[in-house]
């Protein structure tokens, strides 16, 4: 999908152009920001996915299951690094719990049918609840999250249960994150994998939604940047990289894309 924002300022015309996809494409920008200095990018870097669960481990669509969220998602991570200075800082949506669900019995079939129930138990728990919330979407993060599969013959499913803060002051973040753990951990999985919680993190809902916000304001910052040194030419990489998220408090995260700004100097 494409999307396309146009806009003009002084007389100088700013187009910016956004490819999202999981495959590789090609972005291009082209912005006319004075007389003789144009800027051009054609950059992208594939988004980081990871699957909810193991391929073929459970064939019932989600769609069936109440309690469930579909929706994409990013998942913010603590980074010393300072996000670029075009960002937007908001309250995050939920409290993700990432879970892992893994048994190393050496029979295949015992193996697959002890995550198979623990798993099925955990939705059936989400499906219950009022507060929780199966994530069955696409979630995207900067960090390395724990990934389904197979490895030293110990069979591994990856899950996340969210937690809406829509109410949620940053004084009651702890008892929220201890009422999360409080949930997975009265899951019934008697005779099945254990329920380990790998982490717990701010995330927020359909992070592509502000990718037009931050083009605009890396587009302004463009601007600032060629006005304040004078600058022949100004070069922007890095416009096709996923929307990220970092981590600032218990409630507020900083939503940004990885970007570099360069300028040539002189006439």
């Amino acid at each position: 999908m494409v999307t396309e924002a146009a806009e003009t300022h002084g007389g100088h015309g700013v187009s910016l152009s956004s490819c999202v996809s999981t495959a590789p494409v090609t972005v291009h920008l082209s912005a006319t920001i004075a007389q003789g200095a144009r800027l051009k990018l054609r950059t992208f870097y594939p988004m980081k996915l990871s699957s909810c669960l193991l391929p073929g481990l459970l064939l019932i669509p989600a769609s069936v299951w109440g309690g469930t969220n579909a929706s994409a998602i990013a998942v913010a991570v603590e980074s010393p690094r300072q996000a670029p200075a075009a960002s937007i800082v908001q309250r995050a949506d939920f409290l993700c719990a990432v879970v892992v669900v893994r048994n190393s019995n050496r029979e295949i079939e015992k193996q697959t049918a002890a995550v198979q129930q623990s798993v099925a138990a955990l939705r059936k728990a989400a499906e219950r609840s009022n507060s929780y919330h199966l994530h069955d979407g696409p979630v995207f993060s900067t960090g390395d999250l724990p990934q389904p599969g197979v490895t030293g013959g110990v069979l591994q499913a990856t899950l996340r249960i969210l937690c809406p803060l829509s109410n949620t002051s940053s004084a009651e973040m702890i008892g929220a994150m201890k009422g999360l753990r409080q949930f997975i951990a009265s899951v019934d999985v008697a005779g099945g994998a254990p329920l380990e919680v790998s982490s717990i993190s701010l995330a927020i809902e359909s992070p592509e939604q502000y990718r037009d916000r931050l083009l605009e304001l890396i587009s302004e910052q463009t601007r600032v940047a060629q006005r304040a040194l004078d600058a022949r030419t100004v070069g922007v990489e890095g416009l096709g990289n996923s929307v990220a998220l970092r981590q600032l408090d218990e409630v507020y995260v900083e939503i940004y894309i990885e970007h570099q700004i360069s300028a040539t100097l002189g006439r």
